[in-house]
């Protein structure tokens, strides 16, 4: 459902992106209670697009990994197409005021990795400031969980251009199960605890630079 709001605004409810797995049955890859996006002038004008406003509620992402890649990953361009180069800084696109989202999750089945369950983080929240620190450099929170399974807590800075990402801080809190049927680490270190048995409670702090445009 659209809804049209005066004078540069959009707002989109029950959103839902579709792929279908390697049996061919469909599911999920992106849902969103509702998605509002709304310009602060007119997008016609002189300039990078400003986004004054972006809010997504409730979005759930799935994805699932197998042999044959990420399913779904063709679902908007086709894999044999050359990726074209841009000729414009994306800073000079587009200019974000506000960025927010709330209860999110995140799910990523790995079946390339026998015996393990599903990746999954729940009650995912991000919070962009409303002034960038740069015209390429955004600061922003990002906060998920819950006690009971696992937490996240990181302050971060994204710089758009470059396509690095900067991590201030950021703290980690898990509890393993072996027996659980979905955990919040990825499925290789989850192979090792589960041979061994492992269950507690794991913790880690990191900080760093990752260049997102060459991530290996």
């Amino acid at each position: 459902r659209l809804e049209y709001l005066f004078p540069y605004g959009v707002r989109v409810h029950d959103a839902k992106l579709v792929a279908h797995d390697p049996k061919g049955r469909a599911f999920n890859l992106l849902t969103a209670d509702e998605i509002e996006l709304k310009l602060a002038r007119l997008p016609i004008l002189p300039g990078p697009l400003v986004i004054e406003r972006l809010i997504i509620t409730s979005p759930a992402v799935h994805l699932i990994e197998t042999e044959d890649g990420l399913v779904g990953r063709g679902i908007t361009k086709k894999a044999d197409q050359p990726v074209e180069q841009r000729k414009q800084k994306l800073s000079e696109m587009f200019e974000l005021r506000k960025v927010a989202v709330s209860n999110a999750q995140l799910i990523y089945d790995d079946q390339t990795v026998a015996g393990s369950v599903p990746l999954a983080w729940r009650n995912l929240s991000l919070d962009l400031n409303t002034t960038p620190q740069s015209s390429a450099s955004y600061a922003f929170d990002v906060n998920a969980g819950d006690q009971s399974h696992a937490m996240l807590s990181a302050k971060c800075a994204f710089d758009i251009d470059q396509l690095l990402l900067q991590i201030a801080s950021c703290a980690v809190k898990v509890n393993v199960d072996p027996t659980s049927p979905e955990s919040p680490i990825p499925g290789e270190l989850q192979r090792v605890l589960r041979e061994y048995q492992v269950k507690g409670a794991i913790a880690v702090e990191v900080k760093g630079d990752l260049p997102l445009a060459d991530p290996k």
